[in-house]
């Protein structure tokens, strides 16, 4: 669908009405020990109005871009913004949205599903192959890509094509007591199938590299249970910054009274550490989920919320910026037609400093390098728990055996007071999703991080 169709319904809209067109597209296939499991395509189209009356959104979505469907939703939107707004005393107003026409459009290139199916099995017997110790293997691919319109009366049009093309490989084995052992990766990234995945061949440093640290695994140790010094790799600063920091943030969380509603302008970490949620571009390049305008029609700019240690800002939508001291800068995202706009992540990235790994493994005389996660949560005060599925000790300053799945947890704000080495290098994770309230695809980086936490034993 064409923008031009959205801004042809600007006559009915009321004053800083919104109107929607969104399609999800989702390619997913599974193969488990040469089997496969799953193997699908899906599509999901429809169109969402939202409306702003007397201090109050009023919305509905349809399935389809029909006129007629078009027209009700428009309709349907204002009249229950004026419904609703009847219930509501005091309020503040949203903030004018910025002028103008936004075309951010990723090249797309919707893969025929036999094409993903033989190139999985290629990966698959790849696999099975090389690695004949291995109990099982899964190969799962999940291709998504989103196409956006917006038009906001009075204001913001765009038009946004969003595509990632991931396949994640589990492997496993037996370790010494012949209980069950995994370890996974993650390959490919933003854009689409075809830019990724040409070639087996060019997987294979990756693949052996897990399957070296499987193996590693299988002969690992547990870890001793207790506060420890440890290294975060950057993956696991990257899910940190994320989980742990980058909830307590956002506006939602804010205005409800979390930890970070009380902290702003305060040190919560580390002169050391500064963190910001990236729109399109970082470090002179574009993010791997780049966001020019949001679903509420906000140009995107950067977020820094730590700064040097010290929390400067939040992550915010266009209704609860005034009541937070603070500007949108496009942090209200959809995850499907349906869905309202919430505040959300985009590429949330703890900046690089200047100490090698080396040096940081070197310091520490009895710990851990902490590598992958299978999970992460967190809540309003920063608590948090992560599942730790790959790791090494770290003796006398240098890298011992690895370890067995583990869990690590403490309170983010108190965990970066103490982080006293951050790596130069980042690393962004391209393939993250966030499961706040929907399923949305998002990115997270960091660099190495030297800190104390608490670690789970046996």
């Amino acid at each position: 669908m064409e923008l031009k169709y959205l801004e042809s319904f600007a006559p009915l809209l009321d004053k800083k009405q919104e109107l929607r067109s969104q399609t999800n597209i989702v390619r997913a296939l599974v193969i488990s020990g040469g089997n496969v499991l799953q193997n699908q395509r899906r599509e999901e189209s429809g169109i969402f109005s939202r409306a702003w009356h007397g201090g109050v959104f009023g919305a509905c979505s349809l399935a389809g871009f029909d006129k007629q469907n078009v027209e009700r939703v428009i309709k349907t939107a204002a009249e229950n913004a004026r419904t609703l707004a009847k219930f509501k005393k005091d309020f503040k107003d949203i903030p004018e949205r910025a002028q103008g026409r936004v075309f951010s459009n990723a090249e797309f290139v919707d893969p025929e599903q036999v094409e993903i199916l033989e190139f999985s099995k290629d990966l698959d017997a790849y696999i099975q192959a090389k690695y004949p110790k291995l109990t099982n293997r899964i190969v799962r691919v999940a291709i998504e890509c989103t196409k956006t319109q917006l038009y906001v009366a009075e204001a913001t049009s765009f038009e946004r094509v969003l595509p990632r093309a991931l396949i994640y490989v589990v492997l496993m084995t037996k370790d010494k007591d012949g209980l069950p052992v995994s370890l996974g990766g993650r390959l490919g990234g933003d854009g689409s199938f075809c830019d990724h995945f040409k070639s087996v061949d060019v997987f294979a440093e990756e693949i052996d590299r897990i399957y070296t640290r499987l193996m590693d695994k299988a002969e690992g140790v547990y870890s001793n249970a207790g506060v420890a010094d440890v290294v975060l790799s950057a993956d696991m600063a990257g899910i940190f910054a994320h989980e742990a920091v980058g909830h307590t943030t956002e506006s939602d969380n804010v205005r409800t009274g979390g930890i970070a509603a009380h902290n702003k302008g305060q040190r919560v970490a580390h002169e050391k550490v500064t963190l910001v949620d990236f729109a399109h571009t970082a470090f002179g390049q574009k993010v791997p989920m780049p966001i020019y305008v949001d679903d509420e029609g906000t140009p995107a700019e950067d977020v820094v919320i730590i700064k040097d240690g010290i929390l400067l800002d939040y992550m915010t939508n266009i209704q609860d910026a005034p009541y937070i001291n603070t500007v949108p800068k496009g942090n209200g995202r959809a995850f499907s037609y349906s869905d309202e706009p919430l505040v959300r992540m985009r590429n949330t990235c703890i900046l690089p400093g200047n100490d090698s790994f080396d040096d940081m493994i070197a310091s520490i005389d009895n710990g851990y390098y902490l590598m992958s996660n299978s999970n992460g949560q967190a809540d309003s005060t920063s608590e948090f728990m992560f599942g730790i599925t790959m790791g090494y000790e770290i003796k006398n300053g240098k890298l011992g055996k690895a370890i067995k799945d583990t869990t690590i947890s403490g309170v983010a704000f108190d965990l970066l007071k103490t982080v006293d080495m951050v790596g130069k290098d980042i690393t962004w994770a391209a393939g993250g999703y966030c499961g706040k309230k929907t399923v949305l695809g998002n990115a997270m980086g960091g660099p190495a991080l030297k800190c104390r936490l608490q670690i789970g034993g046996r």
